[in-house]
């Protein structure tokens, strides 16, 4: 989908001196800047949910714990850190196959 969009002179004036300066067209430059924006909004939603998920895991040390609610409100935003982190996770269990058939060999060999 095309979207076409008006900016002021003094705006679209910036935009494009920054687009200049990261060798792109104006029009990557500014599809770039959403993302970031995106991504900032997405970290602050993150933020609060997390921020929220630290404060019920807190209470689980007090003498009353969680109602019911609040331990399957914990469970869901625990799942949403697994999937959340699922990609990064595997990331790094495929960074260590290398790693894992030099001890396999050492083990082999020793």
């Amino acid at each position: 989908m095309a979207l076409t969009i008006t900016l002021g002179d003094e705006i679209a004036s910036r935009a494009e001196e920054r687009a200049r300066e990261s060798d792109l067209p104006v029009e990557a430059w500014i599809t770039q800047l959403i993302a970031k924006a995106e991504f900032i909004e997405e970290a602050q939603v993150w933020e609060q949910l997390n921020a929220r998920r630290c404060a019920l895991i807190e209470k689980l040390s007090h003498p009353d714990g969680l109602s019911s609610d609040e331990e399957r409100e914990l469970a869901g935003l625990n799942d949403s850190v697994d999937r959340a982190l699922e990609p990064w996770d595997n990331e790094l269990l495929e960074s260590l196959k290398p790693h894992e058939a030099v001890a396999s060999s050492l083990i082999t060999d020793g």
